[in-house]
């Protein structure tokens, strides 16, 4: 419950104040529900409770029909907000459409903290639904109005995976591109080994990937290796040949080497490993 209350904590210590914060429980055990219950109370959140577990994307949506402000982001509870990451998005947003321009959402650069190392990514400036038919090149998260996610018909309960990956490219499909707000306001922490990476069975794995390669019409060699790559950052999910034959001739060889490392070595090990190269490289 910690990790929630610091997640809570990154958003109420915000320096833009005007947010409207919901959470949604989804069925939790572990003293989370009373905790929020009190913040509850003291009018700090709106809480939409699950009576049992119901998944991800459901308890988003019911976050999402629940707020009544112009725009939504969210934050998982495992994650925290830079102090300026709403303000950094509200003028990002701004810059972007004071031209009359049409866009889908802002996105951060996102920075993921490792057990002995860290790197930022997404670091894109602009983000189309074409880059986002082959990458999830915008992370987890997004700053967007709420009219963006209703039409583009929230999130897709049957996605076992990739439900963000899905969301952000049926709302650039309908809105238009995704703008870079240029400064780190997100952190994944990834110092729990498995962090923000599904424990779910190699076949819910596999479905969600097909169900994704046909929700976003990917007929082409060259449109697989983007969702391959993807893949490989499951390491319950064993690789065919041809998979990976596809990211050494896609230029993702990298991705290739890792999964195979991760399917051998301990994530212990594994994160030795990176941080090893990382001092190499420097």
């Amino acid at each position: 419950m910690h990790l929630l209350e610091r997640a809570l904590n990154s958003v109420f210590n915000q320096t833009y104040k005007n947010i409207e914060v919901i959470v949604a429980d989804d069925g939790s055990t572990d003293g989370s529900r009373e905790y929020l219950s009190k913040l509850e109370v003291d009018g700090k959140v709106k809480v939409v409770t699950m009576p049992t577990s119901m998944g991800a994307c459901v308890a988003r949506n019911f976050a999402i029909a629940a707020s009544t402000g112009e725009f939504i982001t969210g934050l998982d509870d495992d994650d925290y907000f830079i102090p300026e990451r709403i303000s950094d998005c509200v003028d990002a947003w701004r810059r972007s459409t004071n031209n009359g321009e049409q866009i889908a959402g802002i996105f951060n650069p996102i920075r993921m903290m490792f057990a002995s190392r860290e790197k930022v990514a997404f670091t894109s400036p602009r983000v189309t639904a074409e880059d986002l038919q082959k990458e999830n090149c915008v992370g987890s998260q997004i700053f967007a109005p709420r009219s963006h996610f209703l039409g583009a018909g929230l999130f897709d309960p049957a996605m076992p995976c990739w439900q963000d990956w899905d969301m952000w490219l049926r709302i650039a499909r309908r809105y238009g591109d995704f703008v870079n707000s240029d400064k780190i306001g997100y952190v994944w922490d990834m110092t729990d080994p498995g962090a923000h990476i599904s424990n779910k069975p190699e076949f819910a794995i596999r479905y969600g990937y097909q169900l994704f390669m046909h929700k976003a019409e990917v007929c082409s060699f060259r449109g697989r290796i983007g969702p391959i790559a993807a893949l490989s950052n499951y390491s319950q999910v064993g690789l065919s040949a041809a998979e990976y034959g596809a990211l050494l001739v896609g230029g993702k060889a990298g991705r290739a080497f890792r999964h195979v490392i991760k399917r051998t070595l301990s994530d212990k090990h594994v994160e030795r490993l990176y941080a090893f190269l990382d001092k190499k490289r420097k």
